[in-house]
């Protein structure tokens, strides 16, 4: 994968920086188990400020956890919150993403044309 896509755009154990926490029952996860030397990758796309992503997860699971109590409109502020932590509804960032996801689908495919 390193050789791939540059080293500097992973972030994995094996580097030593990713401060992803370990995450089970994914399809990822369920591709090492069957073919423990695959790589699997996942992308990321930037969206907001590390601050406001956090807080909108933590406000997302305090919602999670009093789904009964939380009004309508607390729901409704909530889900909007953690929607625009992940997803920019520009055309500018979806452009953006379209050719970051191009640009790693042309480096997945030169990769495997060289096994």
């Amino acid at each position: 994968a390193a050789d791939w896509y540059g080293e500097q755009a992973l972030s994995c154990p094996a580097f030593a920086n990713s401060s992803s926490p370990h995450i089970a029952g994914d399809l990822p996860s369920v591709l090492r188990n069957r073919c423990p030397e695959a790589v699997t990758v996942g992308l990321e796309f930037g969206t907001v400020k590390l601050e406001e992503m956090l807080l909108a997860v933590i406000v997302d699971n305090w919602l999670a956890f009093n789904l009964e109590s939380a009004t309508s409109e607390q729901k409704k502020n909530v889900k909007k919150r953690i929607k625009s932590a992940f997803y920019v509804d520009t055309d500018e960032w979806k452009k953006a993403v379209w050719q970051q996801s191009v640009d790693m689908i042309q480096k997945t495919v030169h990769g495997l044309g060289a096994l």
